[in-house]
């Protein structure tokens, strides 16, 4: 049954060209060249731009038949009430702009044409935010739909415990579907970020298997089909559950589904992981301070502390507990545990790996302002790390620590800019990211010579040695 949209008042409504207008500008979006129709949505007619890698003269578009990345986190407009009083109104956030904003700091143009986000445009679009979209160069696929609001949320901050925030959302979320992304890259996607449950995440792993059936032999048949394949590793599912669906009652489905489907990554956070049992394997719990999830607690030498050890027996019990609940073992998953201030937990199945613990980026909590979306971001990053380095997992998740090490610094997105020693290059928060991540895999690796690392983090001196990123220019790690 088709649905009629509302008829929205002529005050309230903002077309999408009205706002391409309205955000316009040497670099804003213009039609057709940075935007460029698709289809219209197929419950209520809306029409679908796709931005272009930025301006015409510096990266074209890109084939909507080829996508690096893509999530199915959704971009939400937030109000973010800090416990000082201050109320921050028009915030970009989202699990889907956090993951994508992961995957771009690790993909310079014309890499980042290759990157895909999904967005319902609602009638309340603020036309300075279609703008600073447009500045990141990839390809952001905006969905029109006139009748709704964009979807907005509220983030509060306890002033009595400043680390915890509540969230709700203050207008009806629009999700994004896999179809929305296969139908803009013709099935060929290299990685996706699934952030939801999982029957969800079922639904959308079988979907998109299902795309790849049925229009692999029609590619193959098209005469002038365009094989590309920048990247080894293609189809990697990252898979965030949502807390809806950590809980006993869905750890066998979760197990069962992690390799049946043969689910690439499964990360859940520290805490999100103990909600699958119905009793917890230990507890140990340390004040946070605001906003930071990064905060370190070492030993005059620089080592972690007992708390800190303390906090990591417990995360690698809780997985070893989650792995031994499995009714079949579990071959194809790689678990990472995002564990805030103690870095990430890697858990491969043993034929790929043994377990390590990767310290976080940050080792000040006076570099931290603000986690929200870190672990989104660091999901995103990782996708960009295991198309780049498919064989080593370890060094994927150093570009995800990198990539979250960014999105701390600020409330919202990072600031970009180009160098300005004349090269090009880019600029984030005033630092290159490729900078930063061979400094942070050196630094692993003298950490771990020095045994600063201790136990499951040790045995990483050769982290990165030989390996290269042509696309981040790093000849040798």
């Amino acid at each position: 049954m088709r649905i009629t949209p509302p008829v929205t008042p002529a005050a309230e409504k903002t077309s999408v060209n009205e706002l391409i207008t309205q955000a316009g500008g040497s670099h804003g979006l213009q039609r057709p060249s940075s935007i460029t129709s698709l289809a219209p949505d197929r419950n209520h007619g809306a029409h679908v731009y796709i931005a272009a890698a930025g301006p015409t003269d510096r990266v074209q578009p890109a084939p909507c038949h080829q996508t690096d990345f893509a999530t199915l986190g959704m971009f939400i407009i937030d109000t973010i009430h800090h416990p000082n009083g201050q109320t921050l109104n028009d915030v970009p956030g989202g699990a889907g702009l956090f993951a994508h904003l992961g995957a771009r700091l690790l993909s310079p143009p014309p890499h980042s044409q290759y990157l895909q986000l999904i967005l319902h445009l609602g009638r309340d679009f603020p036309p300075a935010l279609l703008e600073e979209l447009n500045s990141l160069k990839t390809n952001i696929c905006l969905i029109d739909t006139p009748w709704r609001k964009t979807t907005r949320g509220e983030n509060t901050y306890d002033k009595m415990n400043p680390g915890k925030r509540g969230f709700k959302y203050l207008t009806e979320k629009k999700r994004v579907v896999m179809d929305d992304i296969l139908e803009r890259s013709n099935g060929n996607v290299g990685a996706v970020h699934m952030i939801c449950a999982v029957g969800r995440m079922r639904e959308s792993v079988l979907r998109w298997r299902k795309w790849e059936g049925d229009h692999r032999k029609e590619q193959e048949e098209a005469a002038n089909a365009e094989k590309v394949d920048i990247y080894s590793g293609r189809g990697t599912v990252i898979w965030e559950p949502v807390p809806d669906s950590i809980v006993p009652e869905c750890l066998e489905e979760t197990l069962v589904s992690l390799e049946e489907l043969g689910i690439q990554i499964f990360s859940p956070n520290e805490e999100e992981l103990e909600r699958y049992f119905e009793t917890p394997t230990i507890t140990v719990t340390s004040p946070q301070p605001p906003h930071n999830h990064q905060q370190h607690s070492t030993d005059k030498l620089g080592h972690p502390s007992s708390t800190q050890e303390a906090q990591k027996h417990t995360i690698e019990n809780s997985v070893t507990r989650f792995l031994s609940s499995s009714p079949v073992p579990l071959t194809k998953t790689t678990i990472v545990i995002r564990a805030g201030q103690l870095g990430c937990y890697i858990y491969p199945p043993p034929h790929l790996g043994r377990p390590t613990w990767l310290p976080p980026y940050h080792t000040s909590a006076s570099a931290i302002v603000d986690a929200t979306g870190a672990g989104n971001a660091f999901l995103g990053g990782l996708a960009i790390g295991l198309l780049r380095q498919p064989e080593d997992v370890v060094l994927a998740c150093a570009y995800a620590n990198v990539a979250a090490g960014f999105i701390v610094e600020q409330v919202g997105m990072p600031v970009f800019e180009y160098a300005n020693d004349g090269t090009g290059r880019e600029w984030w928060n005033g630092e290159g990211v490729e900078g930063r991540l061979r400094g942070y895999v050196r630094r692993v690796r003298e950490e771990s010579v020095r045994g600063g690392g201790g136990g499951k983090g040790a045995g990483l001196e050769g982290l990165g040695v030989g390996r290269k990123d042509e696309v981040l220019g790093v000849d040798d790690f």
